[in-house]
């Protein structure tokens, strides 16, 4: 058959590959197999396992430890036994042993179907699960598909099919900004009436408001004559990464003290300074640019918030090879925009 030797030919290469099948042609150990029944069949039922509980089976079932066992719990997650989010920082201690459960909690969270899945009328699971009457249910409905804000009973009908515990329900609502899909929102101390539960997180994709009309209470175009600005954008001649903006959303939620978000903007209080972060289209260059504008009295404490910003976009810059941008800075002192003298990044 034409073409047929072609083909034998690729998927020899194929196999022979390092990049495609890094452990093909390797000898395994058999205690690694054995690693992989503790860890799957241990008697206490766990959504997930830290680096350190892994180390503390393995080391005193099997006597392994150090490099042998990053190796081995690689080779696991290669051939999909596990899932070690390995590259990302925030997760490289954290190894699910269940992998399809992550699948599941993610799966929860962005549906397919999730216009017939949020149908009051033949879904019963807001009625059995969320307690919801139907106007209740309209109001949180509306905070998740137009603010992207998710109340805690409508959180727990998304992930009503993984039959979670308290305890499990709020892990998994902790561990999931960790993958940059959400932030969780502080609760008040005393537990609201069912009908007034406000948001328990905030997942960015779903922010479809556009309008961010209550930005100029807070934020007056021209900088107050008795605050300082600093403004940095980020150029992107060529393309723009696919959920940067967002994920740059969630991370910020550690420092800062109170916000107001939009689609492609964000309002922020970081102790006594304002910050606005923005995503916009050049309509003249048609690059895109994200920037992020500090105010404030002090410059040393406006300059701390802005370094942590950075931090963030370097870190999100990485996960992007090839990645092509670049900086303008500038500093505006009671109104007059003036050269950025003072040296802050290694760029």
């Amino acid at each position: 058959m034409m073409g047929l030797q072609d083909l034998v030919t690729d998927m020899e290469l194929m196999a022979v590959n390092a990049d495609l099948f890094p452990h093909n042609q390797r000898f395994i150990p058999s205690t690694w197999f054995k690693i992989k029944s503790l860890i799957k069949h241990q008697k206490e039922d766990k959504l997930f396992y830290t680096w350190e509980e892994i180390s503390a089976i393995t080391e005193s079932n099997l006597q392994i430890r150090g490099k042998e066992l990053h190796q081995c719990v690689n080779f696991l997650c290669d051939i999909g036994e596990i899932l070690w989010l390995r590259n990302l920082p925030e997760m490289k201690h954290v190894v699910f042993h269940k992998p399809r459960l992550l699948v599941d909690i993610l799966q929860g969270l962005f549906r397919h179907n999730i216009k017939q899945f949020l149908n009051y009328e033949t879904n019963k699971v807001f009625v059995s699960k969320g307690k919801f009457d139907e106007v209740t249910f309209t109001k949180h409905k509306d905070m998740m598909i137009r603010y992207g804000q998710v109340s805690r009973p409508m959180l727990q009908c998304l992930w009503f099919f993984l039959h979670l515990g308290y305890n499990e329900f709020h892990t998994m609502a902790q561990l999931m900004p960790k993958l940059d899909v959400l932030y969780t929102i502080p609760q008040p101390d005393i537990p609201e009436k069912r009908t007034e539960f406000g948001p328990f997180v905030t997942i960015p994709t779903y922010n479809l408001d556009n309008n961010p009309i209550e930005l100029e209470q807070y934020w007056p175009e021209r900088t107050p004559l008795t605050h300082k600005e600093i403004k940095i954008e980020y150029t992107f001649p060529i393309t723009f990464p696919e959920g940067m903006f967002e994920r740059l959303q969630v991370r910020i939620q550690d420092f800062v003290d109170e916000r107001l978000d939009w689609r492609d903007t964000t309002y922020c209080v970081c102790n006594e300074n304002q910050m606005v972060l923005h995503r916009a289209l050049d309509v003249t260059s048609y690059d895109a640019v994200l920037s992020c504008t500090i105010r404030g009295q002090e410059v040393n404490e406006m300059m701390k918030v802005l370094h942590k910003v950075h931090a963030i976009f370097a870190s999100l810059a990485s996960l992007s090879p090839g990645l092509i941008w670049y900086v303008n800075k500038t500093f505006s002192n009671c109104g007059k925009k003036t050269v950025m003298q003072m040296p802050i990044f290694n760029i």
